[in-house]
């Protein structure tokens, strides 16, 4: 993925991954948001994608603290495989990572169990 270094780049960018236009803007405001959120979609080679996925590679980018920083391409990845049907799935992932962000190492299978990756809820179960 080449270098986006100008402002108007930026919004391209967020714009091609889904992101609304009021979202775009606050983001391209702050230095440390743009960042992240390139930092993100580097890791999985992002420059266009669906607005959900988008949205989950800036939740990412916005909710990971620095006590999981080490897990976002993790996490970045899992978005790409379509293990998150959502945000609330995501939150839960970032959840379990927090509370066992002094181990060692993440067990995957824990993790994908904790946060639901493969269970479908369908619309009569609801």
């Amino acid at each position: 993925m080449e270098k986006i270094n100008t402002k108007e780049e930026n919004i391209k960018l967020f714009t091609a991954i889904g992101l609304k236009a009021n979202v775009v803007d606050s983001t391209v405001k702050s230095k440390k948001a743009t960042k992240k959120l390139k930092e993100v979609l580097e890791f999985v080679k992002v420059t266009e994608c669906e607005s959900k996925y988008g949205n989950l590679y800036y939740d990412i980018a916005t909710k990971v603290k620095s006590s999981i920083e080490k897990h976002k391409k993790l996490l970045s990845n899992m978005v790409k495989e379509d293990k998150f049907p959502n945000s609330k799935r995501l939150d839960l992932a970032i959840g379990y990572l927090k509370k066992h962000a002094n181990e060692k190492e993440i067990k995957l299978k824990k993790l994908e169990e904790a946060c639901g990756v493969g269970v479908v809820i369908s619309d009569e179960a609801i």
